[in-house]
């Protein structure tokens, strides 16, 4: 290559193959914004010519690279906005969720406080009044049984609701719970469970239907129990104008053979929509009774997951202000092969 005083660039280049030649001439402006290529021997008297248009062409191409450069920008920037709101709104509901969950826990912390103070007050209050009478020398048989039962049945309630505890840590560490089925009979569970919590309230009435007549099935028994205790105390704590609440039990065919159907219908405060899969959650309750009636937010998720671990399934159904139906599936027999439904 040949390069003249001018900044004309001259030789040859490979054409159209290595094996033959061609030459050709080359213009390019000082910066080396804009490079032109004669090829051939062209007319050297228009080179001076040709070498004018060469700036009009860099500034064009300067300005086709700024306008891609301020168009690549203003991507970015809209990305990155789009981006920054995303993120902001992520942050906020992530504080809300936060928020929600710390006030949950404190909730749970207040109200578990609640419950299981209520039955030591009450283990402590008999046993100082036996005590008392047994320094007397005034304590007869019947007033000892009595002062027992109460607090055998204090006990009773603590140990529930700490098993109860126990059982959603335990599953919350992905570990199963290992049933003691048996065969049971839901209608008579069910009218136990009515009769001990028809005597924690005077403003509401229990009743136990079974039109299908009794329905038997392989569960664990404990927990049963504590998954319709779970929905009667429910029931009633959050129907504080007290109204019948109607256990209903039937059997109906489902995806794994037959299955019992137990239903526990009141007409309470009912549950905001928003809320009706949520209050299944740990530490979840709907908004409407938050503040205003105590709970721990557990007893929901505990009998969800004693359900499941059965291969049954639980839901609700509710309108805010005129009360919930909550409704368990439970297959009669285990499947063999340990599927759920």
């Amino acid at each position: 290559t040949v390069t003249r005083a001018d900044g004309v660039h001259s030789g040859q280049v490979a054409w159209p193959n290595a094996s033959s030649m061609i030459d050709a001439t080359g213009l390019s402006t000082p910066d080396g914004m804009a490079v032109l290529v004669l090829l051939g021997q062209g007319r050297p008297e228009l080179m001076p010519h040709v070498a004018s248009l060469l700036p009009l062409l860099g500034a064009i191409f300067r300005a086709e690279r700024a306008a891609d450069v301020a168009l690549a920008q203003a991507h970015l920037d809209k990305s990155a906005a789009a981006e920054s709101g995303a993120l902001a709104e992520a942050l906020d509901t992530a504080r809300r969720e936060l928020d929600r969950g710390l006030r949950a826990r404190a909730d749970f912390l207040a109200s578990a406080s609640h419950d299981l103070r209520n039955p030591l007050a009450s283990i402590k209050g008999v046993a100082q009044i036996l005590n008392r009478r047994a320094i007397r020398g005034a304590l007869d048989q019947e007033r000892l049984v009595a002062g027992l039962e109460t607090i055998n049945s204090a006990v009773t309630q603590m140990a529930g609701l700490l098993e109860q505890i126990m059982d959603t840590a335990h599953l919350e560490m992905g570990h199963t719970l290992v049933l003691d089925r048996q065969e049971i009979s839901l209608v008579e569970l069910a009218r136990a469970a009515a009769a001990e919590y028809q005597q924690t309230t005077e403003q509401h009435q229990l009743y136990v239907e079974a039109p299908h007549g009794d329905v038997t099935g392989l569960w664990d028994d404990a927990r049963l129990r504590r998954v319709v205790g779970n929905l009667l105390s429910n029931a009633i704590k959050y129907s504080p104008t007290g109204g019948p609440v109607i256990v209903r039990i039937t059997q109906a065919s489902g995806r794994l053979g037959p299955e019992a159907v137990l239903e526990v219908q009141d007409h309470g405060l009912g549950i905001p929509a928003a809320d009706s899969l949520r209050v299944f959650e740990r530490f979840q309750r709907g908004e409407n009774v938050i503040g205003r009636i105590a709970g721990t937010g557990i007893g929901l998720a505990a009998s969800r997951q004693i359900v499941e671990q059965h291969s049954g399934s639980i839901s609700a159904s509710s309108t805010e202000g005129a009360g919930s139906t909550f409704s368990v599936r439970l297959p009669l027999a285990p499947p063999a092969d340990g599927r759920k439904p």
